[in-house]
């Protein structure tokens, strides 16, 4: 009987023991992370920055636009899946800076440097850039560094490889890819300006006038319904494809 007691007392020992250091490194690991986006209402506009090409969102009257390369429409969709991927990653602390100088490394070796892709958010109150170096030897994360309105973390931290949802897309993911969204029949005007070989601009303006299209630049003159009616439907059914 009193083995069996022993017994029972160095079994929850074990299990106390057990509960504490998994409660304690849960802890701890909680300690060292930190959320990327913890209030996706107030981010204001974004950039990926990857290959010297920036891509830059801005939310004007709570609707999203590409306000570079050129401004568009951004498509819905894109936007707020890229927020949700945000909201969910978390940062994690691996080591400081000092420590890795004291080991002979440089931040190269993580893959951080001039080429790195970059990651910027912006609310009304800070501007954080997200360096993002290599990935970890088993491709769950990438290592990166914090910059918050320039400047620089002393820490070397990990975010998960989801970021790459991110950071490789392209801008015909993220733009609505309709040139016109309207009916064809409700257009009053149309402008077609074309730049010259000398710097200088040619502008070929239709107007709707009585009901049908005509053109006022650079002459007066009626248009032929059945050109112009099929113009139109090219340019309604035309979509962005490709943007180098």
């Amino acid at each position: 009987m009193k083995k069996i007691k022993k017994l029972l007392i160095i079994a929850n020992i074990v299990v106390f023991i057990t509960i504490y250091l998994t409660i304690n490194n849960s802890d701890e690991k909680k300690s060292n992370e930190q959320s990327l986006l913890n209030d996706t209402y107030s981010l204001q506009e974004f950039l990926i920055n990857k290959n010297d090409k920036s891509i830059v969102f801005k939310k004007n009257n709570n609707a999203w636009h590409v306000e570079i390369p050129f401004k568009w429409k951004a498509n819905e969709l894109a936007i707020s899946k890229i927020i949700t991927i945000l909201s969910h990653l978390k940062l994690e602390k691996l080591l400081s800076i000092e420590e890795i100088l004291k080991r002979g490394e440089l931040l190269s070796d993580y893959g951080i440097d001039k080429n790195s892709t970059i990651l910027s958010l912006k609310n009304s109150k800070t501007t954080t850039n997200i360096i993002i170096g290599k990935k970890t030897r088993d491709k769950k994360f990438f290592f990166t560094k914090i910059q918050t309105d320039g400047k620089e973390s002393q820490t070397l931290w990990r975010i998960p490889a989801e970021v790459e949802e991110i950071s490789n897309m392209r801008i015909t993911d993220c733009i609505e890819e309709e040139l016109i969204k309207q009916n064809i029949y409700s257009i009053e005007e149309l402008s077609f300006i074309f730049k010259l070989s000398n710097d200088k601009k040619s502008e070929t303006t239709l107007q709707k006038i009585d009901g049908k299209l005509q053109f006022i630049k650079p002459f007066e003159s009626s248009a032929n319904d059945e050109k112009v009616r099929l113009l139109l439907n090219k340019l309604v059914t035309e979509k962005i494809s490709d943007i180098n």
